[in-house]
């Protein structure tokens, strides 16, 4: 699986564009999208700069190596918004492997595994941001979306900038009432997941 639209949306406001480097809560010199020496070139040093396409574009190259991450430790079929969800979770944490709330995932616990993603709540300053993976992970809420949160410098102002300006295209359609939800069609052996939204849309068109 990759992560859709929506979750690069979300991630991006939990970690904020900046485009000039800068040092992170921790001290590690850090630019774009959360982009640090760890993940590549180019190597943050004092002074960088990059435009807006630029950012982007190396959070997207990042950004594999989480989504591999998060589908080598799930063995279950997950929804887009769960999946969403773990790719942000391990974007901040690295620790998508060794998680607890993956394994009760695996073991076909989700709502145990939601409780569990609460676990990872330091230091306090991430609370925030756990919580509105573990509601995304369990009800599909991706939160306001329509923007990004953009740094020249870090600290300083920010832009709020629209989803068609960062990521050159138009804002994703989100159902608040019916995303992440999916509806299971069994047949013998197939299995099919579908968005609930779908489901209620062919239901329509035969009534």
């Amino acid at each position: 699986m990759k992560t859709s639209t929506k979750g690069l949306l979300a991630l991006m406001n939990h970690e904020g564009v900046v485009l000039s480097s800068y040092k992170d809560s921790v001290g590690v010199l850090t630019i774009g999208v959360g982009h640090t020496a760890a993940a590549g070139v180019p190597k943050p040093r004092p002074g960088l700069t990059i435009t807006l396409k630029q950012a982007v574009d190396l959070f997207r190259r990042d950004i594999k190596k989480y989504e591999a991450g998060v589908n080598h430790a799930v063995n279950v079929p997950v929804s887009q918004s769960e999946f969403d969800a773990m790719v942000s979770f391990h974007f901040n944490t690295g620790g998508i492997a060794r998680a607890s709330f993956v394994k009760r995932l695996n073991a076909g616990d989700r709502k145990g595994a939601a409780e569990r993603i609460m676990l990872w709540n330091k230091p306090a300053a991430i609370i925030g941001r756990r919580k509105k993976e573990q509601k995304l992970f369990a009800k599909g809420d991706y939160g306001n979306i329509s923007t990004v949160t953009v740094y020249d410098k870090h600290p300083g102002p920010a832009r709020s900038m629209s989803t068609a300006d960062v990521l050159g295209e138009a804002p994703p359609e989100v159902h608040p009432d019916t995303a992440g939800v999916d509806f299971t069609i069994q047949d013998d052996n197939l299995i099919v997941k579908l968005p609930l939204q779908a489901v209620k849309s062919a239901l329509d068109k035969t009534t």
